[in-house]
Protein backbone atom coordinates (compact mmCIF):
# COMPACT_ATOMS: atom_id res chain seq x y z
CA UNK A 1 0.00 0.00 0.00
CA UNK A 2 1.20 3.53 -0.78
CA UNK A 3 -0.28 6.50 1.06
CA UNK A 4 -0.40 9.65 -1.03
CA UNK A 5 -0.15 13.21 0.19
CA UNK A 6 -3.58 14.91 0.23
CA UNK A 7 -4.48 16.59 -3.05
CA UNK A 8 -5.41 20.25 -2.48
CA UNK A 9 -7.93 20.04 -5.33
CA UNK A 10 -9.87 17.21 -3.63
CA UNK A 11 -11.93 17.56 -0.44
CA UNK A 12 -10.96 14.14 0.99
CA UNK A 13 -8.33 13.75 3.70
CA UNK A 14 -6.14 11.54 1.51
CA UNK A 15 -5.78 8.77 -1.05
CA UNK A 16 -4.61 5.18 -0.76
CA UNK A 17 -3.24 2.97 -3.54
CA UNK A 18 -3.74 -0.80 -3.38
CA UNK A 19 -2.44 -3.72 -5.42
CA UNK A 20 -4.81 -6.53 -6.39
CA UNK A 21 -3.66 -9.99 -7.46
CA UNK A 22 -5.61 -10.07 -10.72
CA UNK A 23 -6.43 -6.58 -11.99
CA UNK A 24 -8.46 -7.76 -15.01
CA UNK A 25 -10.74 -9.93 -12.85
CA UNK A 26 -11.06 -7.11 -10.32
CA UNK A 27 -11.95 -4.66 -13.10
CA UNK A 28 -14.57 -6.97 -14.62
CA UNK A 29 -16.17 -7.52 -11.23
CA UNK A 30 -16.28 -3.93 -9.94
CA UNK A 31 -16.06 -1.38 -12.78
CA UNK A 32 -19.82 -1.42 -13.43
CA UNK A 33 -20.66 -0.89 -9.75
CA UNK A 34 -21.39 2.46 -8.14
CA UNK A 35 -18.41 4.43 -6.84
CA UNK A 36 -15.86 2.74 -9.19
CA UNK A 37 -14.37 4.66 -12.12
CA UNK A 38 -11.74 3.63 -14.69
CA UNK A 39 -8.95 6.19 -15.22
CA UNK A 40 -6.81 5.43 -18.29
CA UNK A 41 -3.27 6.86 -18.32
CA UNK A 42 -0.26 6.54 -20.61
CA UNK A 43 1.17 3.08 -19.98
CA UNK A 44 -1.19 2.14 -17.14
CA UNK A 45 -4.74 2.40 -15.87
CA UNK A 46 -6.27 2.92 -12.47
CA UNK A 47 -9.62 2.20 -10.91
CA UNK A 48 -10.78 4.87 -8.50
CA UNK A 49 -13.10 4.03 -5.62
CA UNK A 50 -14.82 7.01 -4.09
CA UNK A 51 -17.88 7.13 -1.85
CA UNK A 52 -19.14 10.40 -0.38
CA UNK A 53 -19.77 8.63 2.94
CA UNK A 54 -16.00 8.35 3.47
CA UNK A 55 -13.33 11.03 3.50
CA UNK A 56 -10.79 9.17 1.35
CA UNK A 57 -10.30 7.84 -2.17
CA UNK A 58 -8.78 4.49 -3.08
CA UNK A 59 -6.93 3.54 -6.26
CA UNK A 60 -6.09 0.18 -7.82
CA UNK A 61 -3.42 0.39 -10.55
CA UNK A 62 -2.32 -1.84 -13.41
CA UNK A 63 0.56 -2.42 -13.59
CA UNK A 64 0.77 -2.34 -9.80
CA UNK A 65 2.75 0.39 -8.05
CA UNK A 66 5.67 -1.86 -7.16
CA UNK A 67 6.27 -2.39 -10.89
CA UNK A 68 5.67 1.27 -11.78
CA UNK A 69 8.05 2.44 -9.05
CA UNK A 70 10.51 -0.43 -9.65
CA UNK A 71 10.29 -1.63 -6.04
CA UNK A 72 11.42 -5.22 -5.49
Amino acid sequence: MKIRQPDKTRPEQGDADFTVDNFEDFKKKYISQDHFKLIPRDGFEMIELMDNEFDVRSYFSNPPLDKQLNIN
